[in-house]
């Protein structure tokens, strides 16, 4: 039994190892859509994936967001800049919520963003 359990204690370390590794891997393939689409049939909460600039800011959290099909309304919390500085010329790929209010125009609700090379 005692040359048994170095064994089994091998075998549960190598286990959770294996366990602690793992990570989400999501099924979800979102392709980039264009703003244009997004206002011309966006749904309200649809998850959208856009890749564009932001070419202004023009409330606390409000911006423009365009890419070459036009341009949409984006908000943006602090908490998704995360410290990182955002000019026109970077272009970005974002996740986003599409907001839909009955007679208004689409807006975005920005989750996430990442700035592309």
């Amino acid at each position: 039994m005692s040359k048994l359990l170095p064994i089994i204690a091998a075998a549960a370390v190598a286990l959770t190892g294996n366990l602690a590794c793992a990570q989400f891997v999501s099924n979800n393939n979102s392709s980039v859509t264009t703003v244009k689409q997004v206002l011309q049939s966006g749904r309200d909460d649809q998850l959208v994936v856009l890749e564009g600039r932001i070419t202004e800011q023009f409330g606390r959290k409000k911006y423009f967001f365009a890419d070459k099909t036009g341009t949409i309304v984006a908000e943006i919390d602090d908490q998704v800049f995360a410290g990182r500085k955002v000019t026109p010329q970077n272009r970005l790929r974002v996740q986003a919520e599409v907001d839909k209010d009955r007679g208004q125009d689409a807006e975005i609700d920005v989750l996430h963003f990442e700035i592309l090379k």
